[in-house]
């Protein structure tokens, strides 16, 4: 038995993308892409990862579990991935202290919280993003 420093970069809260050199994952490549960058939520003792890829503001398990194996999968950086600008899917969110109302209601969500951005969607010109707080699940903002 040895360490394998690769699979054991890849935990849950690890933002991963699909290798190049995977051309048909063992689960199929469902609706994601090489450019796509999700974040790991399980990974299972026979290998087997979880990741969510934000492809569903709703969050449902058929479109944002993606499931893959540790071999097909490499860790990035916090800041690559598909989406313009900063935000991608599985960052760390804070709301700021200074925020007097957010664009939609507040919840349970208040200033200073700190949530994984889980999709992004958007409505008219605005774009807005589905966030998993510890107090509340799939809030949007």
């Amino acid at each position: 038995i040895f360490l394998d420093d690769r699979a054991d970069r890849i935990r849950p809260g690890t933002r991963v993308m699909l290798k190049p050199s995977v051309k048909e994952p063992k689960y199929g490549m469902g609706s994601i892409t090489h450019a796509m960058a999700g974040m790991v939520y399980v990974v299972s003792y026979d290998g087997k990862v979880q990741v969510n890829f934000g492809l569903s503001p709703a969050g449902t398990a058929s479109e944002n579990q993606w499931i893959g194996l540790l071999g097909e999968l490499k860790p990035v950086s916090p800041y690559s991935g598909p989406w313009e600008g900063k935000l991608q899917c599985g960052q760390a969110v804070r709301v700021p202290a200074s925020l007097q109302a957010p664009s939609t209601s507040w919840g349970k969500v208040k200033p200073g919280s700190v949530g994984m951005v889980r999709a992004r969607f958007k409505v008219q010109d605005a774009q807005f993003y589905t966030i998993d707080f510890p107090e509340q699940d799939g809030w949007k903002g």
